[in-house]
């Protein structure tokens, strides 16, 4: 009866090892397929980004319904368990959101040419880059 419970006890030592230390299939660095699926949701959220700057540049809509709809879009990436890529997506909002702030504000202010000009800067994607 000895050996069982020795073999229990050992068996149960492994478990536990095996929880507290890393796990050669458990590596937190990024696969191939990582990156593939990285350059998928930025692209997604590139769409978004070209979107937003549209309805900007057309003088339709207000930052907050525009910020919305890019939130949503980070919402999703984030359901997929990808906190790394939804920081990311969310550092591009914050740019994105100082660039539209921008331009609303030279909209009041009637600075036409500094507005074409951040433009012309948003369709080249120096905007959220």
């Amino acid at each position: 009866m000895a050996p069982c419970s020795k073999t229990s006890a050992s068996k149960k030592m492994v478990s536990d090892a095996s929880s507290s230390t890393a796990t050669p299939g458990n590596d937190p660095e990024p696969k191939p397929s990582d990156s593939a699926n990285l350059q998928i949701h930025i692209e997604e959220l590139e769409g978004f980004v070209k979107q937003a700057i549209s309805v900007v540049d057309q003088g339709r809509g207000v930052f907050a319904d525009l910020k919305q709809t890019l939130l949503d879009g980070v919402t999703r990436i984030r359901s997929l368990d990808d906190y790394r890529l939804a920081i990311h997506c969310l550092m591009k909002l914050i740019n994105l959101e100082s660039h539209i702030n921008k331009l609303e504000n030279l909209r009041q202010a009637d600075l036409e040419s500094e507005v074409e000009s951040l433009l012309v800067s948003a369709r080249c994607h120096e905007a959220w880059q």
